[in-house]
């Protein structure tokens, strides 16, 4: 079935399509994290929900009745069934709406919240699944184990990066891979379930599993080091010129990631930089100034910049200064040169949220995400209002090819989580940064290569690097999940 609608093109031939099929719990995961994403309205939202509980619950009753033969009754299993799809709704919606305002907003710790309670939340889940009473008696809920569970996760990721690519090349080829897949994911399922049955573990998966560990550990622990505990390597400061440098969405002039910033690390003393300011009159800016529109605050950044300074200037910028760049340069910029940490993907994410109180798609994931900022403005935390100009889902793409000024891209690890396809910008030398969002700006090797790339000297880019290929697998690791078109 889900094979016909990858072909209709109502399913996407992307990685977000993989779980649609998948074993329980996975397929009631799917369902809401496209609705929540897609539902036009709350009521549209409840019966998609309850049609969902219904289907798959289903599917999961039949399934154990035809595992366990004689003697198993298909009212039991239903009723039993609909009890823990009814809870899978309530513990995995938590999930799906998390991972909507992360990718609506862009917020990679969000999403890595939302990754690390799902797969904790999909394991017990499945446990309670495979051990589901179809009147024979309950199972035992020792299977499967988190690392058979998360080796099925990594098989489904897997499946989600084939579909993608024969997707590219032919739908039909796509739907055939997902029709094929079917019959893994019921004799998965149905081995756990006479696993269950026979009480029996298995050390699958752990090899993977701690693995997968492993390179996990390695990237919070460099991103705590960068954050917390890096000094600046301080360079002679013999370079001529200016470095402006430019802050990221909810910095101020006191607070963000680059207020801190020794400019002895790039070469520069303190006298020859300058933050460039987001406020109407260029004065001292607070967070509220930077969610304004794009468009005005690029304007108002050129000015600053096109003010007489020593030459030559270079720019150094975080986050969403990419998105002002773009529009910067889309109207010409007499810069030497520039570089940004952590960079905002120039490509708008793929869904749509529309004006508060009003049907549309995104009607729901909008309002849980409303719902979400003010639960962190009352706590007193940054509240990534979804609703503000700058919002990423209100952006329309502004690239320009060939904007005559070399530009460095320095793309921190932590956020590939939340890549597209085509993240890249043309004309870009493109590197990837071994830490998170933040802890990216400290990072020696970002600083260096953006002390060499801002002189003028040739920086190696990392298309085809062993990091480069981390950011796929990030990526890739986390797309299924991700709701998307």
């Amino acid at each position: 079935m889900f094979a016909v609608l990858l072909l209709a093109g109502v399913l996407p031939a992307t990685p977000t399509a993989a779980p649609a099929a998948a074993a329980w719990p996975l397929d009631l995961y799917f369902d809401l994290k496209q609705s929540v994403a897609f539902s036009s309205s709350w009521p549209n939202f409840g019966v998609i929900v309850v049609a969902s509980i219904l289907f798959r619950s289903t599917l999961l009753a039949l399934t154990a009745v035809l595992a366990d033969g004689a003697g198993a009754s298909m009212p039991t299993a239903l009723r039993n069934a609909l009890r823990l799809g009814s809870l899978g709704v309530v513990v995995l919606l938590p999930v799906a709406a998390l991972y909507f305002v992360a990718v609506a907003i862009r917020y990679a710790p969000f999403a890595w919240i939302a990754g690390g309670l799902g797969l904790v939340v999909g394991w017990r889940l499945c446990r309670r699944g495979v051990g589901l009473d179809s009147g024979l008696g309950a199972h035992g809920g020792s299977v499967p184990e988190l690392s058979s569970f998360s080796l099925y996760a990594a098989a489904v990721m897997g499946l989600g990066l084939a579909v993608t690519s024969l997707g590219e090349g032919s739908v039909a080829l796509a739907a055939l891979l997902v029709a094929c897949a079917g019959p893994f994911h019921a004799l998965v399922w149905l081995g756990w379930r006479h696993r269950c049955a026979e009480e029996m573990t298995s050390p699958e998966g752990r090899v993977v599993t701690t693995l997968g560990v492993l390179v996990l550990a390695a990237f919070f622990v460099a991103s705590g080091i960068d954050r917390n505990l890096r000094d600046y390597d301080v360079v002679p400061a013999d370079y001529e010129g200016s470095l402006l440098l430019l802050g990221g969405a909810d910095s101020t002039s006191r607070t963000g990631a680059l207020v801190d910033l020794d400019p002895g690390a790039l070469g520069y003393t303190r006298s020859q930089m300058e933050l460039l300011s987001y406020a109407p009159d260029a004065g001292t800016y607070v967070a509220a100034h930077t969610r304004g529109d794009l468009d005005r605050i690029a304007v108002r950044v050129a000015e600053q910049i096109d003010e007489t300074r020593d030459e030559p200037e270079v720019l150094l910028g975080h986050s969403q200064a990419s998105l002002i760049l773009d529009r910067i340069y889309e109207r010409g910029v007499d810069l030497d040169a520039t570089a940004v940490i952590s960079p905002s993907p120039a490509r708008p994410p793929s869904l749509e949220v529309p004006p508060p109180n009003t049907n549309g798609a995104g009607r729901v994931g909008g309002d849980l995400a409303r719902a979400l900022a003010i639960l962190l403005d009352v706590a007193n935390l940054a509240s990534y209002d979804i609703d503000v100009p700058s919002a990423p889902v209100d952006l329309e793409r502004v690239e320009v090819a060939d904007a005559g000024v070399p530009r460095l891209a320095l793309w921190a690890l932590g956020d590939s989580i939340l890549l597209e396809s085509d993240w890249r910008r043309t004309g870009e030398t493109n590197l990837v940064v071994f830490s998170d969002h933040v802890g990216a700006t400290r990072n020696p090797r970002a600083l260096q290569a953006t002390r060499l790339f801002l002189q003028g000297e040739e920086v190696v880019a990392d298309e085809g690097s062993w990091r480069s290929i981390l950011v796929n697998v990030f990526r890739y690791a986390f797309e299924p999940w991700r709701p998307a078109k």
